[in-house]
């Protein structure tokens, strides 16, 4: 006695992608199918082999879909932006970066070192050489 040979159907495709996008469970499509379409795989391992690439894509279009709508929604409203924001983009209200402009001259580099080195009593080299 041959095992029987499982092949993908157009129709059985068809409807695994509209259930996904309805947002139905794997296991429920293939109980569903069976119990619908003669053709189908009995055996969820076998279905979902047969029907991989239908599943995967359709989840990808309902993600993408979803994906959307949040960000259309984010764009609506400061505060689910914000949260958008802090979730995706490790956005955090409290961190704040204050920019100076500075002219070439006024700035120096490692000043800020050389002070902080000064005050804790430890010997600095100059851009001079001399030490201080």
């Amino acid at each position: 006695m041959n095992k029987p040979v499982y092949t993908r159907h157009e129709a059985i495709a068809k409807y695994v992608r509209q259930a996904i996008l309805d947002g139905r469970t794997i296991t429920s499509i293939v109980d569903s199918a069976n119990a619908k379409y003669e053709l189908a795989p009995p055996t969820y391992r076998t279905f979902v082999r047969i029907y991989k690439k239908d599943i995967v894509e359709a989840q990808d279009e309902l993600k993408g879909g979803i994906g959307r709508m949040v960000m259309d929604r984010a764009k609506e409203s400061d505060k689910i932006l914000e949260l958008l924001a802090r979730s995706r983009g490790d956005f955090n209200p409290i961190d704040k970066v204050a920019m100076a402009e500075v002219d070439g001259d006024d700035l120096d580099e490692d000043s800020a070192v050389k002070d902080l080195m000064r005050l804790l009593g430890k010997d600095v080299e100059d851009d001079d050489g001399e030490t201080s």
